[in-house]
Formats: structure tokens, C-alpha cells, sequence
């Protein structure tokens, strides 16, 4: 075997086995409870990784692209919940803004996915001269729009004028080298040839890989200072009515 191919190996199996030791550290330090979807994303990640290994292993490419299809579709709906956490973390602790924010970011989501479905459709129809439903089509604009809601969070933790977890800040960083490295594999394997096709694949493995090192480095952080949420918490509650009118037509 070649150097490639062992480095191809340990990307996949080296990042999903980190995973456990994220899961670790955040159950030891009781985070685990502040993000309970992203905890469980962790077991979801490595669960598929182990079905796909052992596809990849047995050779059986038609069990490898369900489970790749099936993990890919369940993973979307987790980020979005992921997302949902980091959002709400900071008034966690205040029912009526929860489902504030909680109407407000489906909403948002609802958004963005149109819209990027419309700027991604009419790209394929001017590349290619006629309309047309792309494989990527669906997968693009959901990344788009899961990117597009990570830098919108950073943005209301500004508008709240709080400062963010630190295990809070490593999920968004985390989850924008993710998401960010699928649209450049597609791009990058629309402009090389198949025989290049692994080392696009080893380029998104190595992007993942520093994801969860950066999951791994903030899960071990711990707080320089108390959490001020509790603190914000009546200026935000005065800042209801106006989250209200937000999200109401």
C-alpha cells in the first residue's frame, strides 16, 4: 500500500475515534446536558463512520451509498439542531425568548435554504444551458445555508452583547470547517480529473480532522470568566416584544 492510502486510512479513522474523546470530555464536565443534540451527533458521526469503514472494507458499494445517503440525511437534521443550541444558549434560561429565537431561526433556516436553492439552481442552469435537477443541488444550498446561520450566530451573540461558551465557539468553528469543505470538494472534483478524485477526498478527510481537533481543544477549555447569561438575561427579557416583531408577519 502506498503512503496515500494509509494516510487516507488514518483521516478516516483517526478524526471519528476523537470523536469519543469530545464525548468524553463533555460528559465529564456535565456540557453534555448544554448540548445534548451535538453530544449525540458525536455517536451519530462515528456509528456511521463504522458502518461505512466496514462497507468500504467488504467492498459493497450499494450498502456503502445507502448508509452514506441514509447517515447524510439524518447528520443534516442534527446540524440544524445543532445550530438551534447554539442559538439559544444564551437564553436558555428564559422560556419566552427560547421560543422567540426558536421561531425566529426556522424561519431564518427556511430562508437561506431558498435562497441558495435559487442562487445554486440558476448557476447549473447558466453553466449548462438548460434547467435542470443537479445531484448537488439540494446538498449545496443546505451547506450554504447551515453556513450562512453559523456566521448569523456569531452575529446575535453580538447583538446580545454577550460572549459565547468556549465549547459553544469550537461547535461553530467546528461545524464551519465541516460544512464549509463540502461546496470545495464539489468544486474541486468538478475541475479534476477522476484519478484526482482521492486527493480531493483526502483534502475534505484532513478539513474535517482539524473540526474535531478543535472540538477536542474547546471541550477541554474551561471558562475564564462566569457565564454573564444569567446576568443579561432582564435586558433581553425587555427585548421580547421586539424579538417578537421579528418573526411576526
Amino acid at each position: 500500500m502506498t503512503l496515500q492510502h494509509y494516510i487516507f486510512l488514518y483521516l478516516w479513522l483517526g478524526p471519528h475515534l476523537l470523536l469519543l474523546l469530545v464525548a468524553a470530555l463533555m460528559y465529564r464536565r456535565g456540557q453534555h446536558k448544554a448540548f445534548p443534540i451535538f453530544f449525540a451527533y458525536l455517536f451519530l458521526q462515528f456509528l456511521q463512520s463504522c458502518v461505512l469503514f466496514s462497507a468500504y472494507l467488504l467492498k459493497a458499494p450499494v450498502i456503502y451509498r445507502e448508509a452514506h445517503l441514509i447517515g447524510s440525511a439524518i447528520e443534516t437534521a442534527f446540524q440544524f439542531g445543532i445550530l438551534q443550541e447554539i442559538f439559544a444558549a444564551p437564553v436558555a434560561n428564559g422560556a419566552p425568548l427560547l421560543r422567540q429565537v426558536a421561531r425566529m431561526l426556522n424561519w431564518t433556516a427556511a430562508g437561506l435554504v431558498f435562497m441558495a436553492t435559487v442562487f445554486i439552481a440558476a448557476f447549473y442552469y447558466s453553466k449548462f444551458g438548460h434547467p435542470m435537477v443537479h445531484t448537488y443541488l439540494i446538498v449545496e444550498s443546505i451547506d450554504a445555508a447551515q453556513c450562512a446561520l453559523i456566521f448569523l450566530a456569531f452575529l446575535w451573540y453580538r447583538f446580545l452583547g454577550l460572549r459565547m461558551s468556549p465549547l459553544a465557539f469550537g461547535i461553530a468553528v467546528g461545524m464551519g470547517l465541516e460544512l464549509g469543505a463540502d461546496p470545495l470538494v464539489v468544486i474541486l472534483k468538478n475541475s479534476v480529473s477522476p484519478a484526482s478524485y482521492r486527493s480531493v477526498d483526502i483534502l475534505q478527510m484532513a478539513i474535517y480532522h482539524v473540526a474535531v481537533l478543535v472540538w477536542v481543544y474547546y471541550a477541554w477549555a474551561r471558562e475564564k470568566a462566569p457565564s454573564d447569561s444569567k446576568a443579561a438575561l432582564p435586558p433581553l427579557i425587555e427585548r421580547a416584544p421586539e424579538l417578537g416583531r421579528i418573526v411576526r408577519p
